[in-house]
């Protein structure tokens, strides 16, 4: 990668984290698996791994009525 193209790559990847965020925020399944390939693995802040079944997963939206997902703490 080129210094030239540095700043297109780093609008671009900002523009598909944004659009994940969306994705996620909506339940909308469909377009996370458009935007995560199959052999996606994601590690976060924490340092824990997850696959792109996961993030689906993590993503969907809950049942009506249920108890909102419980924090987990990790040490």
């Amino acid at each position: 990668v080129t210094e030239d193209a540095a700043p297109a790559n780093d609008q671009t990847f900002a523009s598909l984290e944004r659009a994940w965020s969306s994705a996620y925020h909506q339940h909308d399944l469909p377009r996370i698996e458009r935007l995560l390939a199959a052999e996606f693995v994601g590690i976060d802040g924490r340092g824990v791994m997850s696959t792109r079944a996961e993030e689906l997963e993590e993503a969907r939206a809950p049942a009506p009525g249920a108890p909102p997902p419980a924090m987990e703490i990790l040490e």
